[in-house]
């Protein structure tokens, strides 16, 4: 039986009506819960430990069941807020997004135009070449910048593509997946190193020969993945040295719970009225970390 006296009174009657209502597994049920509480505050909160450093609030968390315990509706039901917020903020990025690309291409045009006059300028030394090179040099620090996104959410991504993304949004992500398994056969140890660092709350800084460096500052990650025992098993014998040396496992919180399948009776349709309040303080606190920027 799971200790859930950790949690609030309004957490516990939120738990008991979502598993009155789908009748899955109690930790299935708190690890979705803890894995949209850690997604929708960990842009505006930090700990402090005792001895001063400061550490994301951003969780890992990794839940091992069967096929049937319904892993992937309870997670749809606690991550829908999530889902739906971010398809709210993503149709104001594509807006930012097209203005942006018309902004550079004019402001490319004007930068090759300048260009060709500053090389016409200097070969022919034309006696305004000075005031040429300065608005040619203006017009360089006029660039316009990409703006960065709201994208939130992940699933099955490489590290490459996750740590990019991350850097070219304004907000800390979700690495969320219901069938992990394709997601960690790709574990390597830059995988590993890079989890580490983002659940450690450290900057990361990737240099690529064809799209530039960038960098992640502090950047809050939340993890959370669902995977059946046999394929976890099958993975840990070939990643097990990658993912228990690195401490990986250490950063995560594991549930493997008791089924419930064969036991669940039927349950007519009820409104969730507990549920529903928890979606609405979900998206609360979503909006509330748009004002703040990130950590990172």
């Amino acid at each position: 039986h799971m200790n859930t006296t950790y949690l609030s009174s309004h957490l516990q009657q939120v738990l008991t009506s979502v598993q009155c209502q789908i009748q899955s597994p109690k930790p299935l049920i708190v690890n979705s819960m803890l894995t949209a509480l850690s997604t929708a505050m960990q842009d505006f909160l930090l700990v402090e430990q005792p001895i001063g450093i400061q550490t994301p609030t951003s969780l890992y968390l990794l839940a091992i069941a069967e096929s049937g315990e319904r892993k992937t509706t309870t997670d749809k039901i606690f991550s829908q807020a999530i889902h739906d917020f971010e398809s709210s903020t993503l149709r104001s990025d594509h807006e930012l997004l097209a203005k942006y690309e018309k902004e550079k291409l004019l402001w490319k045009l004007k930068s090759d135009e300048l260009k060709k006059s500053f090389a016409t300028a200097m070969r022919r030394n034309f006696s305004n070449k000075v005031q040429i090179e300065k608005n040619y040099l203006e017009i360089l620090e006029q660039e316009p910048q990409k703006p960065l996104t709201n994208k939130r959410i992940y699933s099955d991504s490489t590290i490459e593509s996750l740590l990019f993304e991350l850097s070219q949004s304004r907000t800390g992500g979700l690495l969320i997946s219901t069938e992990a398994g394709n997601l960690l056969s790709k574990v390597n140890t830059n995988y590993t190193s890079s989890l580490n660092s983002l659940w450690d709350g450290e900057s990361i800084h990737i240099g690529r020969k064809s799209s530039g460096n960038f960098s992640l500052e502090q950047k809050p990650l939340t993890c959370a993945l669902m995977l059946q025992p046999n394929i976890l098993e099958q993975i840990l014998k070939k990643k097990e040295l990658i993912t228990r040396d690195s401490g990986l496992w250490a950063r995560f919180l594991i549930c493997k719970p008791d089924s419930t399948q064969g036991t669940r009776l039927y349950q007519g349709k009820t409104d969730n009225f507990h549920l529903a309040d928890f979606k609405e303080r979900i998206t609360e606190l979503l909006q509330l970390a748009s004002h703040f920027k990130a950590v990172g």
